[in-house]
């Protein structure tokens, strides 16, 4: 009678084997299936890191181009009649007269003037320029959403999504990060 216990109990261990070598075959492609996917994620983000780089420095060249457009670098003479002129405020035009004597001058309140004028490559340049000086400074966020919506205004569609990403990477936490969101979404669309 053991004999026909035992192999009956062989059997079963057989089966048991079996269903596990199933179970860890599955297993095994899952996580190859796993693997595969984030081996695809990584290419796709140094993909975009990679073309997030390339349009900030067309945003760099862009921002470059303006600068070298401005009345800030006209001569004395030039500058004199530009800071005469009704377009500019009087507390913006001491600014650029001073520009070359006091260098600790609030760009960002310069900034944030052109801004509020809808002067979109003032203000671009002007919040780039606070960037620069202060990459650290408590309103670098809400420079960059700033810079990023002149650029809407502006119909360059490209640069002030490269601005929003920006935001929503770096400063997601903040007001501007979530406002960035919000403009990103509606330029996907």
């Amino acid at each position: 009678q053991t004999a026909g216990v035992a192999p009956v109990a062989v059997d079963e261990k057989d089966e048991l084997i079996r269903n596990l070598n199933g179970r860890v075959e599955v297993l095994e492609n899952q996580l190859s299936t796993i693997a595969k996917e984030k081996e695809t994620t990584a290419v796709q983000d140094s993909q975009k890191i990679v073309l997030l780089q390339e349009a900030l420095a067309k945003i760099e060249m862009q921002v470059q181009k303006f600068e070298n457009d401005q009345t800030v670098n006209m001569p004395d003479k030039n500058l004199k009649d530009i800071t005469d002129s009704d377009s500019i405020k009087p507390e913006v035009s001491r600014q650029v007269v001073n520009k070359k004597t006091d260098k600790k001058l609030d760009t960002y309140e310069t900034a944030q003037q052109y801004f509020s004028k809808q002067e979109w490559k003032k203000a671009i340049l002007n919040f780039q320029k606070y960037t620069d000086e202060s990459p650290r400074g408590k309103n670098v966020a809400d420079a960059k959403y700033k810079i990023g919506v002149s650029f809407q205004e502006l119909g360059m569609k490209e640069e002030a999504m490269a601005f929003y990403e920006e935001v929503v990477a770096n400063y997601f936490n903040t007001t501007a990060g979530k406002k960035s969101k919000t403009r990103l979404g509606s330029l996907k669309k």
